[in-house]
């Protein structure tokens, strides 16, 4: 790769970083400080945590009715995550834009 080709990818990345990180600021998401507040992933935190803590897809009351008809691979994702990273909406949010920027680099 030239040193013009490598500028021009590394500012792709620092652009989409800067729109990654000024969407989270337009949309609040930086006031959010617990998993319990809504991301918006319809649940998948919580059931990521009954992985980690429970070893189970479900709650003790297994009313988790949002998960029924879903694939097990995202809240295993985010489970995976949680274990690298922590339990915050921090760690669901790195791990979300490095894979952004994996797939950047895919794509290049």
């Amino acid at each position: 790769m030239k040193l013009s080709e490598r500028m021009l990818f590394g500012g792709i990345l620092a652009g989409a970083l800067f729109f990654a990180l000024f969407l989270g600021f337009i949309n609040d998401r930086f006031a959010l400080t617990s998993i319990t507040d809504d991301l918006g992933l319809a649940g998948y935190p919580r059931v990521a945590l009954d992985i980690i803590h429970r070893f189970s897809f479900h709650d003790a009351t297994s009313l988790y009715e949002h998960i029924i008809r879903r694939p097990p691979g995202y809240p295993v994702f985010i489970a995976i995550s949680f274990l690298v990273f922590g339990e915050s909406p921090l760690s669901i949010w790195t791990i979300h834009i490095l894979l952004w920027f994996a797939s950047i680099a895919l794509l290049w």
